[in-house]
């Protein structure tokens, strides 16, 4: 799927792919330290926005995250954070 990995040995990859979310890991852990409003709105964004590119390459042939796990874990977490969102701009 990413332009990045795709020629990678698979568990190479995998090292890969989970060190890029490092990064994004420790800006969650600062925003729920800190309380900032602004990244709320940006992890709501970025999950929304996660899951409907994944909804998107849900058909695409290199596509590994079609099993229930990877499901049950991507498309709430959008839910979740349409929800969470509504919430800040209604509350």
């Amino acid at each position: 799927m990413f332009i990045i990995l795709k020629d990678m040995e698979d568990k190479r990859a995998f090292r890969v792919f989970t060190i890029l979310h490092l990064p994004l890991y420790s800006f969650l852990l600062f925003s729920f330290v800190s309380q900032q409003i602004l990244s709320f709105v940006i992890i709501d964004l970025f999950l929304i926005l996660h899951s409907i590119v994944h909804f998107f390459f849900e058909k695409h042939p290199n596509n590994d995250f079609k099993n229930l796990y990877s499901r049950l874990m991507i498309y709430p977490m959008g839910f979740l954070g349409v929800l969470h969102l509504l919430g800040l701009i209604y509350l």
